[in-house]
């Protein structure tokens, strides 16, 4: 994408539950349609293939503890735990809408995971 380059997802006109993706810059654009359930297979291909990309990077992990950064926020309709599809893993599961995305977490490291959230919902310091 370069600075030109325009972003736009909304809900597809006269339709409930349909989404229009469209990207556009001064060279080509392009339109996608689809469903509110399919949202979560269109966000999961296109966070996977970046996963892939940084990894064929050849570049460390960056430590986002020690070196913050900024991410995107989204807030959900629902959260939640579950079987993951995955051997030896759970899944969180991401609701928004009729959309769900599920992120497998290995079962060793569930109870590191649940711990954090126990520590942050305890700390006083967060509290707003």
């Amino acid at each position: 994408m370069t600075n030109d380059t325009k972003l736009r997802v909304e809900l597809f006109a006269g339709e409930a539950k349909r989404l229009e993706l469209g990207i556009e810059d001064s060279r080509s654009s392009l339109t996608y349609e689809f469903s509110s359930l399919e949202a979560s297979h269109v966000a999961a291909r296109i966070l996977q293939t970046a996963k892939r990309a940084f990894e064929l990077s050849g570049e460390p992990k960056p430590d986002i503890k020690a070196r913050p950064t900024t991410w995107a926020v989204v807030q959900t309709s629902a959260l939640g735990l579950d079987p993951s599809q995955i051997p030896n893993h759970e899944s969180i599961l991401l609701q928004f809408g009729d959309a769900v995305l599920a992120i497998p977490i290995e079962k060793t490291k569930l109870r590191q995971f649940g711990e954090l959230i126990l520590a942050l919902s305890t700390d006083s310091s967060s509290e707003t």
